[in-house]
């Protein structure tokens, strides 16, 4: 069985990523302002599941890890199983800025940062 050197694809990952955080940005902005809007909520689900499948692709565990809880959170939202409250949007703020500054890492320095603290955080929701 012949191996692929995942690290070529590190450049598509880090742009595809950092658009795709860009989205999530621009929808969690709406939310605050209208935490019920749904076309937000759908928007984010989708760019985070993306980022999962990508980091696990990639073999970026931390990236994987947290963007898959912040999919999941969603998921909940989507559901109407958790409520989008000021304090949860603030989290998921948080989360999104911890993934940022991970693939700004993974980018300049080769290596993912600790996204523990923040998915253990969403993770106990």
């Amino acid at each position: 069985m012949t191996t692929v050197d995942l690290s070529s694809f590190k450049g598509l990952y880090v742009k595809t990523s950092r658009d795709y955080l860009n989205k999530l940005k621009q929808d969690l902005e709406r939310l605050l302002k209208d935490p019920t809007d749904q076309n937000s909520i759908n928007s984010i689900h989708i760019s985070a599941h993306s980022l999962s499948t990508q980091a696990a692709v990639t073999g970026y565990k931390n990236a994987e890890r947290l963007s898959g809880i912040i999919e999941k959170t969603f998921k909940k939202l989507k559901e109407e199983k958790l409520k989008a409250s000021p304090g949860l949007l603030t989290l998921l703020n948080d989360a999104v800025r911890s993934l940022s500054e991970c693939i700004d890492s993974i980018e300049n320095n080769d290596e993912e940062t600790d996204l523990s603290d923040v998915s253990n955080k969403l993770e106990k929701l």
